[in-house]
C-alpha cells in the first residue's frame, strides 16, 4: 500500500469484502443490523466499483443467539441488495457453535471465492472479528491481499493494540475511520479514511433550519473525539450553532453544558 493505493490499476483489483449489504427495507426491520455500517460499506463498494474494482461481499445476516433471537439459521438471501454481487454465509445460531461455524463458514466460502476468481484478490476485513480475521490470515497464507478496516475502536481504545496487532500480524495495510485510531496505531501501511454522507439534501430551501445544526453521532470518549466536540461547543456563542448528540457513554463535561 503506497500513498493510500495498492500500487496497481484499480480495472485489475478483484475486491472480496467480507461484510454484506443488506437491501434498504429488510435493515428498516431488522433489529440487530446496523444500518450505519450498512450505509458505510454501500457507500465504499460504490466508490471502489466507480473505480474501476471488481467487487464481491461475503458475509452473514446478524442476529440475537437462538433462543433469545428468532433463527438458529439466519439469513435470507431476499434481504441482500440486488445492485451487489454477494454471498449469504449460513450459520447454527447457537451458544458455543455460533462462532464456531461462523469461523468455519467464512474461511470455506472465502476459499471458494478465491479459486473461482482464479488470479489475484484483495482481501477486506470489516473490524477485528474472529470469523473473518481468521478466514482473512488463511487467505494470506495463500498469498491473497488483505486489508483490514478498522471502524469500531472501542475495544483497542480500552485494552491497548496488542490483540489487534498480533491478529491482523499478516495484513498488508491498514485502513482507520478514526483519527485518533490511525494516529494511535502502531502498524506501518495505514491509511486515514474518514466517512461521510452520500446523500446530502442541506442545499434545500424547504430542509434549511432556522438555525444551524452540528449532528454528532458515536461514542462519548476521548478515543471518540470527544474533546475536540467541546472544544468546538465552546467556540461558538450561545443560540449561534445547535449541537445534537447521541451515543453511547458518559461525559459529564458534555451533560455540564448541555444544562
Amino acid at each position: 500500500m503506497r500513498n493510500g493505493c495498492l500500487g496497481v490499476r484499480p480495472s485489475d483489483v478483484n475486491v472480496l469484502f467480507l461484510m454484506p449489504i443488506f437491501d434498504t427495507c429488510a435493515v428498516a426491520g431488522h433489529d440487530v443490523t446496523s444500518q450505519a455500517a450498512n450505509a458505510w460499506t454501500r457507500g465504499l463498494c460504490v466508490a471502489l466499483r466507480s473505480a474501476g474494482c471488481s467487487v464481491r461481499l461475503l458475509g452473514h445476516e446478524p442476529a440475537r443467539v437462538w433462543p433469545l433471537g428468532r433463527h438458529l439459521v439466519p439469513g435470507a438471501p431476499c434481504h441482500l441488495d440486488r445492485a451487489f454481487e454477494q454471498r449469504l454465509i449460513r450459520y447454527i445460531n447457537a451458544p458455543l457453535a455460533r462462532a464456531w461455524t461462523l469461523c468455519q463458514g467464512y474461511r470455506a466460502a472465502l476459499a471458494e471465492e478465491t479459486r473461482r476468481l482464479g488470479g489475484p484478490a484483495v482481501v477486506c476485513t470489516y473490524n477485528a472479528l474472529p470469523w473473518q480475521l481468521g478466514a482473512a490470515a488463511a487467505a494470506a497464507r495463500g498469498g491473497t491481499t488483505w486489508i483490514s478496516f478498522l471502524l469500531d475502536d472501542e475495544t483497542v481504545s480500552r485494552g491497548g493494540w496488542s490483540d489487534y496487532t498480533h491478529a491482523t500480524r499478516l495484513a498488508a495495510g491498514h485502513v482507520f475511520v478514526s483519527q485518533w485510531a490511525y494516529e494511535q496505531a502502531p502498524v506501518t501501511h495505514k491509511l486515514h479514511l474518514e466517512g461521510g454522507v452520500e446523500a446530502w439534501h442541506g442545499g434545500a430551501p424547504e430542509r434549511l433550519s432556522p438555525v444551524p445544526s452540528v449532528l454528532y453521532a458515536g461514542s462519548l470518549s476521548e478515543a471518540a473525539g470527544l474533546h475536540e466536540l467541546l472544544a468546538m461547543i465552546d467556540a461558538t456563542e450561545s443560540g449561534e450553532v445547535e449541537f445534537w448528540v447521541c451515543g453511547k457513554g458518559h461525559a459529564s463535561d458534555l451533560e455540564r453544558r448541555a444544562s
